[in-house]
């Protein structure tokens, strides 16, 4: 998962317009990143890109994942409810 996300960075970055607006969150962090890039203690770095897209894909991977199993879980307790959902 985080070759994919390196190697996703790195088309980023050769198609990069550093004056355009970002497309993305990877556009708007590699964009400060350039702008920090004489700062020696910035948090800006490819690992700190990869590590934190890991953590943003793995927070809605979660959060999706709960949803559903609540919803299941009530569709099962609450089965009259059901026959409504199509409504």
């Amino acid at each position: 998962m985080r070759e994919f996300i390196a190697r996703h960075a790195r088309d980023h970055a050769r198609t990069l317009d550093p004056r355009g607006p970002p497309r993305d969150f990877i556009d708007a962090f590699l964009q400060h990143r350039e702008k920090e890039k004489s700062n020696p203690h910035s948090e800006f770095s490819q690992e700190n890109l990869e590590l934190t897209t890991l953590n943003l894909f793995f927070a809605g991977t979660e959060t999706v994942s709960s949803t559903l199993r609540f919803g299941i879980a009530f569709l099962m307790r609450h089965p009259h409810i059901q026959g409504e959902t199509p409504k």
